[in-house]
């Protein structure tokens, strides 16, 4: 099964469909709950004009499949048997433009900071769908693709974003000395709690994909390690920035010093920033929660069981990796501007060093 994004993009077309509801015939309820039958005609692809009718059904929510009308676009597939069935509505073309309003706010508001920032995104998209999922379907080394993709990503992400300075080397110095700490305990707190990164359904879509040469919690180590890298980008920049300010301010500042005071910001970031991800976590899982908690399962049993384990030693391992982050670059950092003096930047170009 291929996964990069292109091969995916090519892949999909032999079997989904965009097309448009051009009659709805029918609207009932039956053992399954609410249904329309739908007249389309397909769009696009090697079926491109070919009509069919389509039963249309949800069985969580009656009122939801009557919704569907007439000129409506959604996505349609043929079955095991050669049967068009419905799949959901299609929804790309609004994505796409909640994808150009992000782009066009980060370039009114960042300006041509916004632009670079958004090349290291392009990138980081290119290097996880194009390097990193294709080579995790095939069974390649988790570590190797994954320390490979992750150290690609920080380097050329963060240069994009934040400029060729002192300032940025650092902060990529602190995220990869942090990274190497952090899959460190990954690996050695996923033993310990007893995860094996298959509390996910969607793992066992993986699973029913026939990938079953895949390391699951290597998977699951790997899954940590990127959620913690967007989030270090962010922590250690500031703290590199943060020494190389105070040492601007005050020059005759010694190493111990600018660590000391650097810390003091550092702390207050990682109040925050801890807290940020818990919510980010929940926030994902709540549905789950809810689950849980609507079935009234004792607490002990709620947090024991894997797929919120999961969430817990992911949200713990992210949180672990910020804390040590920020000693580590404003370390980094102090010791880089001790015996320097930033330079004031001649101009406000991007690459112009501090």
């Amino acid at each position: 099964m291929l996964i990069g994004f292109p091969q995916l993009m090519l892949a999909a077309e032999s079997t989904f469909f965009r097309a448009t509801i051009t009659e709805v015939k029918e609207e009932g309820e039956n053992e399954f709950g609410a249904y329309q039958l739908i007249e389309v005609k397909i769009n696009n692809g090697s079926q491109a004009g070919q009509e069919g009718t389509i039963e249309a059904g949800d069985i969580f929510r009656k009122s939801s499949s009557r919704d569907l009308h007439v000129g409506d676009k959604i996505v349609v597939r043929f079955d095991e048997m050669g049967k068009l069935v419905f799949v959901e509505k299609y929804r790309f073309d609004r994505i796409i433009i909640m994808i150009l309003i992000f782009a066009l706010l980060s370039i009114l508001l960042a300006k041509k900071r916004g632009v670079y920032a958004l090349i290291g995104l392009g990138v980081t998209i290119l290097i996880i769908t194009s390097f990193l999922l294709p080579a995790v379907a095939a069974g390649k080394s988790l570590a190797l693709y994954g320390g490979i993709s992750l150290f690609v990503i920080t380097t050329v992400s963060v240069v994009f974003a934040h400029g060729l300075r002192a300032t940025t080397f650092i902060a990529v110095s602190g995220i990869i000395l942090t990274m190497f700490v952090a899959a460190g305990l990954s690996w050695l707190f996923t033993i310990f709690t007893f995860v094996y990164g298959v509390g996910d359904e969607s793992v066992l879509h993986v699973q029913l994909a026939g990938m079953d040469n895949i390391d699951f919690r290597g998977l699951f180590l790997l899954t940590i390690l990127l959620g913690a890298l967007g989030v270090l980008d962010d922590v250690t920049t500031a703290q590199a920035s943060v020494v190389a300010e105070l040492k601007r301010a005050n020059p005759r500042l010694t190493a111990n010093e600018l660590f000391a005071r650097a810390s003091i910001v550092g702390q207050e970031h990682i109040i925050s920033m801890v807290n940020t991800l818990f919510l980010a976590y929940v926030g994902v899982s709540f549905p789950l929660m809810l689950l849980f908690f609507v079935d009234d399962i004792p607490v002990w049993a709620f947090l024991n069981a894997e797929m919120i384990a999961e969430e817990i030693v992911r949200t713990l391992i992210g949180s672990m990796a910020l804390l040590l982050s920020v000693p580590l670059t404003t370390f980094i950092a102090a010791v880089w501007f001790a015996k320097r003096t930033p330079r004031v930047p001649h101009s406000h170009s991007h690459f112009s060093p501090h």
